[in-house]
């Protein structure tokens, strides 16, 4: 058996049994790569992957050691013993992965099942100055010293809030891991810097006094580390789920949600997850291990969820063929987890998704979990918007960043209540007002062509409404996703509108919105307090002459591209599904 040296700066990384021969079974080795020069930083750069599909996986951790932040991949847990998501397999080549951590550490854990073995990997090991910036750290005081000791934990529930130059303008930081990295090449901007805890968690630590002024980041610095010691003031459980479609349900396609489950605890956690699928589906296949299926879904017992673990896997669902479904119809998904008795948070015990049943799809698009009506008698001001932005790669080569935009209605969403629930990949999250920005530092998102499900990404994130929504409001909602330096690819526009039940059945004025108007580039069209669905759109100019007319399967929303009318007023005629009629005046400007 072949004895891997740890890898140095300038060498190869292989795994255990070295670049001429297949790794051995029953594995559950770990390899940390340090730089020898203090102020540098590792990066790894894989070259050959090969490793059992599902049931061997290489784990990727951000620091020294595996209680590091991992660096996941979006596969499941698989069959990989041990029941850890978010490891890599198969043979598409991984990372690179590149070293954020303080010590500039990138750590490597392999575990191998007792059955197939192949090559493994072979890798190349570089170190260099680590670029200049600044490094704000959150992390959990154990003893109270103010110093980050080894082994204590970064902590995520927060923001970090800082200003340029003294503009007056807040931007909150965010990160999944509580480490949020800033860049800036003019050295003659400052920064100032302080902390903020989530409100949900102000009861349970406390974020101090740090604060931090008149920081800079000099050319040629490198980085710089700014911590905000957390103290813990009394215990608490809270464990989390969450679904996110991962692709959207067509009918006689599959259509794959991913579940996550995370601890946000203190203490280690076991529990059940239940899953319900929708009742329109018949047959589909769960990623994880030791699931048991039920009429109407499955449970999976999960144990030994540690505290800020996260974990997750999928579940691929079968669409039926028209017309057990049918375009425009809304199949909905719920998962369930068992908290403690004294779960902090109840809230986030359950999660539910509806998607719309299409024909095709862009796989680069913005959704909210309900679909896009909301009986007005169900929400309240107390629950959220549960908003997921997907994205893929279809470019020819691998994506080596992506960032994210998103502009909230600021007269109908409330920015501040703004909290992630999962993502895909590792990220950093900004706000600033009312603006959102996601980045993906070195996602190295393959493409859709080399491999598929790796081509993807998301986002998912929930935000309460401002008081004094009514029924028939509409809130209207999309993204702008770039991929390196590519100009932005901006999804359709999402409408969630409130609806009422209705005890006689109407169709006035009333019941049509149509928006912008003026219109300049496209109009939206929706029907609000009915029951009756788009079936036709006709515009006519002031001479009564058709300029376009539209046809659609039955729908409640729709979007016309008026790019090419000419400036003017139109009359805009909409016939419903059972052939009655509304018309509505439109400025074109």
């Amino acid at each position: 058996m072949h004895t891997n040296r740890t890898p140095v700066c300038g060498g190869q990384f292989v795994d255990n049994d070295g670049p001429s021969a297949n790794y051995t079974n029953n594995l559950d080795s770990t390899t940390t790569i340090c730089p020898t020069t203090p102020g540098q930083i590792v990066s790894v750069v894989f070259n050959t992957f090969d490793t059992e599909a599902t049931y061997d996986a290489l784990y990727v951790f951000d620091g020294n050691s595996i209680g590091a932040p991992q660096i996941t991949s979006t596969n499941p847990a698989g069959n990989v013993p041990g029941g850890l998501a978010g490891g890599f397999w198969g043979t598409a080549v991984p990372g690179p992965f590149v070293s954020t951590s303080p010590d500039g550490c990138l750590t490597f854990r392999f575990i191998s099942d007792n059955t197939q073995n192949r090559p493994g990997w072979t890798a190349n090991v570089v170190c260099a100055q680590d670029s200049d910036k600044i490094v704000l750290v959150a992390f959990v005081d154990s003893n109270s010293n103010g110093i980050k000791d080894t082994g204590e934990l970064l902590f995520p529930h927060g923001s970090f809030i800082y200003q340029q130059n003294s503009d007056g303008i807040n931007v909150n930081g965010y990160s999944p891991t509580g480490q949020f990295a800033l860049f800036d090449t003019n050295p003659a901007n400052t920064y100032s810097f302080s902390y903020a805890l989530q409100s949900q968690f102000a009861s349970y630590y406390n974020s101090g006094t740090t604060t931090y002024s008149n920081i800079s980041i000099a050319v040629g610095s490198g980085p710089q580390f700014l911590y905000f010691p957390i103290t813990l003031t009394q215990s608490y459980n809270d464990v989390t789920v969450s679904i996110a479609p991962v692709t959207a349900p067509r009918p006689g396609f599959t259509y794959v949600n991913r579940i996550t489950y995370k601890n946000q605890g203190i203490a280690t956690a076991n529990g059940t997850i239940t899953f319900a699928k929708p009742p329109q589906i018949t047959t589909f296949t769960v990623s994880q291990a030791g699931a048991v299926n039920n009429v109407s879904g499955f449970t999976y017992a999960f144990t030994n969820l540690l505290p800020n673990e996260t974990r997750t896997f999928t579940v691929t669902m079968n669409v039926p063929l028209v017309p057990t479904v049918n375009i425009n119809d809304v199949i909905t998904a719920t998962a369930s987890i068992t908290a403690p008795a004294d779960d902090m948070d109840a809230t986030n015990n359950a999660s539910s998704n509806s998607q719309i049943v299409v024909n095709s799809w862009d796989p680069n698009d913005k959704m909210e979990s309900r679909g896009k009506t909301i009986p007005f008698n169900t929400f309240t001001q107390d629950d959220y918007f549960f908003y997921t932005i997907r994205f893929q790669n279809n470019g020819t080569a691998n994506a080596i960043d992506v960032k994210i935009e998103d502009v909230l209605n600021v007269l109908k969403i409330d920015a501040e209540s703004v909290r992630m629930v999962s993502a895909s990949h590792n990220y950093t999250m900004k706000r600033i007002n009312n603006r959102l920005v996601w980045d993906f530092k070195n996602i190295f998102l393959t493409t859709s062509t080399a491999n598929e499900n790796g081509s993807r990404g998301y986002v998912q994130f929930k935000v309460k409404l401002i008081p004094g929504f009514q029924a028939g409001d509409i809130i209207p909602n999309n993204a702008s996703i770039y991929f390196d330096s590519n100009p932005a690819i901006v999804t359709a526009t999402f409408n969630s509108k409130f609806t009422v039940p209705l005890a006689v059945e109407t169709f006035d004025s009333n019941s049509l919105a149509l928006y912008p108007n003026p219109a300049t580039n496209s109009v939206n069209i929706d029907l609000i307090n009915t029951n009756e669905q788009i079936s036709r759109v006709v515009f006519y100019d002031i001479l009564g002459k058709i300029v376009k007319a539209v046809s659609t399967t039955a729908t409640e929303s729709l979007t016309v591209d008026v790019s090419d009318f000419p400036k003017g007023v139109y009359l805009v005629e909409i016939t419903s599904d059972t052939n009655m009629k509304l018309s509505k005046k439109l400025v074109i400007q």
